[in-house]
This record gives C-alpha cells, structure tokens and sequence, in this order.
C-alpha cells in the first residue's frame, strides 16, 4: 500500500532540491514497485538532471543522484 502519492513525493524532492539548488524544473515521476523516482532538471543555462528515489511506503528519501544528459555526444566530438 502506497503511503506517499505522486503529489507528496514530488513536493518532497522539490523542496530537498531546493535547499541545493536554484532551479527546480519538474521532468518527470514514476513509480517502480515500492519507489517513486523524481526526476528534476536543476540547471540554470544548461540541463543539469537531477533524479531523487523515495521509498512510497515511508515517504524517506532514500538516493539523489545525477543523471548524464550528454550520452548522445559520446562520439568523440
């Protein structure tokens, strides 16, 4: 049974990202079984993303991590 809806844990991670950063741009949310994955693009000029897990039971925060945005430049460029 899921305690945090999509609303809570996106409040949640906005306002853990606030405290870090600037710019808060919501991308995207999922929930993956037990975990609700945040994704946020925290980048002023450029796409810095951002993605925040949060267990859905419990509502904790429980991994931040930045995501590559540059993959498709992997060409040697």
């Amino acid at each position: 049974m899921v305690e945090c809806d999509m609303e809570e844990a996106v409040q949640k991670a906005e306002e853990f990202l606030k405290e870090r950063h600037t710019t808060t741009n919501l991308e995207s949310s999922r929930l993956e079984g037990d975990v609700w994955h945040i994704v946020f693009d925290v980048g002023f000029l450029t796409r810095q993303m951002k993605e925040i897990k949060i267990n859905a039971l419990s509502g904790k925060i429980i991994e931040y991590v930045g995501m590559d945005t540059n993959d498709e430049n992997k060409d040697g460029d």
